[in-house]
């Protein structure tokens, strides 16, 4: 692996995953975000965005935790695909949120923990999808030429 490339790789898919997985919940947090203008703009830009920033946390927690080694096994074993990356980023999307509300509130019987897996695991099949197109696909179809052309 190119590490340089695959962190750049990474990012994007992290990004691009998460506006993706988190676009309903941000239009919540606009008109929550709109309502709060009068404590500052900056204020209401974070509350807007918050959906976002946490999806793109998580996700590039999960690409570290879970896509990086997952990519390292299945090159090994030549088993790359999209559906592969995509299932593990649900997977991974589902069970993040699960952790921090069993964590921090002891349970995850509320409708928010419903929620937050939901669309953790939108969030995580997306980013798997990106992952598999910025870092991975041009690994298994064509050469490294081609993939640093991806890139740009």
């Amino acid at each position: 692996m190119h590490w340089p490339t695959t962190i750049v790789a990474g990012l994007k898919a992290a990004f691009f995953g998460s506006l993706i997985g988190t676009c309903v919940p941000s239009f919540g947090t606009l008109f929550f975000g709109l309502t709060t203008l009068d404590e500052g703009i900056g204020y209401a830009l974070f509350i807007i965005a918050l959906p976002f920033l946490i999806g793109f946390g998580a996700s590039v927690f999960a690409l570290l935790t879970v896509a990086l080694p997952l990519t390292l096994w299945l090159r090994d074993r030549g088993g790359e695909n999209v559906r592969i990356y995509m299932a593990a980023g649900a997977i991974a999307g589902v069970i993040l949120p699960v952790m921090f509300l069993l964590i921090s509130s002891g349970g995850i019987g509320d409708i928010f923990g419903l929620i937050l897996a939901v669309f953790g695991a939108m969030t995580g099949s997306m980013t798997g999808m990106f992952w598999w197109r910025y870092a991975c696909k041009p690994l298994v179809e064509g050469d490294t030429a081609d993939w640093a052309e991806t890139l740009a």
